[in-house]
């Protein structure tokens, strides 16, 4: 297993699925449809404010960070989301 910094674009799509799942859960998925969410992530996350864990090239997990330079999710929030 590898850990990650700066992920590289061939798992966003792997991310913005995972990252999907787990929004819809709470209350942002009943207000916020899968698809109308995936393509507001896809817009929004960076990479290169991010790890992940990565086994034999499947992606195991992420973890976004956030620095004085930029963010994982650049600054949104469900709820902001959620208004676009």
């Amino acid at each position: 297993m590898k850990i990650i910094h700066h992920i590289p674009e061939c798992y966003r799509q792997q991310i913005i699925q995972l990252y999907t799942q787990v929004l819809r859960v709470g209350p942002i998925g009943k207000i916020l449809a899968e698809q109308k969410c995936a393509v507001l992530l896809d817009q929004v996350l960076h990479l290169n404010y991010a790890w992940a864990a990565v086994d034999r090239g499947v992606l195991l997990g992420f973890a976004g960070d956030q620095t004085s330079q930029g963010s994982f999710t650049g600054g949104s929030t469900p709820s902001r989301l959620c208004r676009v």
